[in-house]
Parts: structure tokens; C-alpha cells; sequence
């Protein structure tokens, strides 16, 4: 996968429009389901959903229009963001446009996103075991 970096880069090197702003949320999870005492259930996600916002200048005003996709590949970049100009085209001068913050960081860019796996359940895995084991011989059932 790319990393939000590059796509980041690639984005709005691609963007022919006065300004773009693109956001990316990378976010992973992982779960453990049970249920009559039994795990059912275990697994990491992993998302990102891409948002990019066009400004474009007309008649002497912006106009600003985004788009949000789970994910882009780099095949997809040009088309959405055109998509984004199209959309900012479409909603017509914004008549509370502002001009946008600038040279504005927070954290560190270079960092990659430090996903989350199975090992967070390292010492909750064998305690839930335990628990079922106690449950069973207790005749309780526990779902989660």
C-alpha cells in the first residue's frame, strides 16, 4: 500500500486548481468476539479513507467542492482529483471563502501510522480463556 505520504504528494502535484487540501485518516482495529462463552471471532481491520478539497477561483471568487474515497490507488488519483474540481465548479462561488492557513505542521510527516494487531491481546486472550473455562463450569454463558 502507499504510504499517505506519497499519495498525499502525488495528489496534489495531480491538482491543476488554485489550492487543495487533502486529508488522509488511516486507522486500524482489532477485535475479539465471543458468544455462549466461545470465541467466534478475532481480526485486525485496517482503513483509510482519502478526502481531497479543491479550491478553484471564478469570477474573482472560490469556489471549493471534495471528494472522499475508502481508498485511492495511483491509477485513481487523476480522476478524483478532477472529481474534486468538478465538484468545487458545481457548488459555485463560496461567498464566505477565507484565505487558507499556511506552512502549518503538526506532528511529524515523515512517521508512518503505527497500526494495531493481535498482540494487544496478549494478555487479555489467555485471561478470556480462563474466564470461559469458569463459565462453563458455572453453567453461565458469556457473549461479547
Amino acid at each position: 500500500m502507499i504510504s499517505p505520504q506519497e499519495l498525499i504528494e502525488r495528489i496534489t502535484n495531480a491538482a491543476d486548481y488554485d489550492d487543495c487540501i487533502v486529508i488522509i485518516n488511516e486507522k486500524t482495529q482489532s477485535n475479539l468476539r465471543w458468544a455462549t462463552s466461545t470465541l467466534t471471532t478475532n481480526g485486525v481491520i485496517a482503513e483509510r479513507s482519502v478526502t481531497i478539497i479543491a479550491f478553484v477561483a471564478i469570477d474573482g471568487c472560490m469556489a471549493s467542492g471534495s471528494v472522499t474515497r475508502t481508498d485511492l490507488t495511483l491509477d485513481q488519483v487523476d480522476s478524483a482529483v478532477k472529481e474534486a474540481s468538478a465538484a468545487a465548479r458545481a457548488s459555485g462561488k463560496a461567498p464566505d471563502a477565507a484565505t487558507l492557513a499556511r506552512n502549518i505542521s503538526i506532528g511529524d510527516w515523515s512517521q508512518p501510522h503505527v497500526p494495531t494487531g493481535p498482540d494487544v491481546f496478549s494478555t487479555i486472550a489467555p485471561a478470556l480463556g480462563e474466564m470461559f473455562q469458569r463459565s462453563q463450569a458455572d453453567s453461565i454463558e458469556l457473549y461479547g
